[in-house]
């Protein structure tokens, strides 16, 4: 083994460990099965659910063929999935990895829940309650104010010159 596939190996030991302390069971197999389990409600939570299991389950195979490379068509560990793993480490120890993510959410969701709802009141102007009874229309109103007002000034306008001709 090169010294990338030992780096790897050691830090999946590392997550395995965490995943076992946090689950029981089978380490990073236990963290895929909760998160097939919790499929429908992880996509609620977490927008990059279905990726981030796809790699976790890359990082498992990457794992099984460094183990049994007998038994496994294998690839060599790149950067990438060394990158992949610290950050799935990194998501764990900082409560952001998925399982995190979704207990947050149902955490959220049930506390939502709980709370009794809120009457929203409006405030209403003097022109909603004139449209509510029906007497007015508005759309009519805005422009039909404007327009009475504009042809008054100008028959206004129109007289004022006309009396004025007139005059001389």
């Amino acid at each position: 083994m090169n010294a990338l596939e030992n780096e790897f190996l050691e830090e999946y030991l590392t997550v395995v460990k965490i995943c076992s302390d946090m689950l029981g069971g089978n380490g990073v197999s236990s963290y895929i099965d909760e998160m097939n389990a919790h499929g429908r409600d992880g996509l609620l939570a977490e927008p990059n659910w279905n990726s981030k299991l796809k790699t976790l389950k890359h990082l498992r195979w990457l794992r099984n063929c460094m183990m049994h490379p007998e038994n496994n068509e294998c690839y060599e560990v790149t950067e990438n999935d060394l990158s992949d793993l610290k950050s799935f480490h990194e998501d764990i120890l900082r409560g952001r990895d998925p399982l995190a993510v979704l207990n947050s959410y149902k955490k959220a969701k049930r506390s939502a829940a709980q709370q009794p709802r809120r009457e929203v009141r409006t405030i209403q102007t003097f022109k909603d309650v004139e449209n509510e009874s029906g007497d007015s229309n508005s759309e009519y109103d805005e422009r039909g104010w404007n327009g009475w007002v504009i042809l008054l000034a100008l028959g206004i306008i129109l007289l004022i010159v006309f009396l004025a001709s007139r005059a001389h």
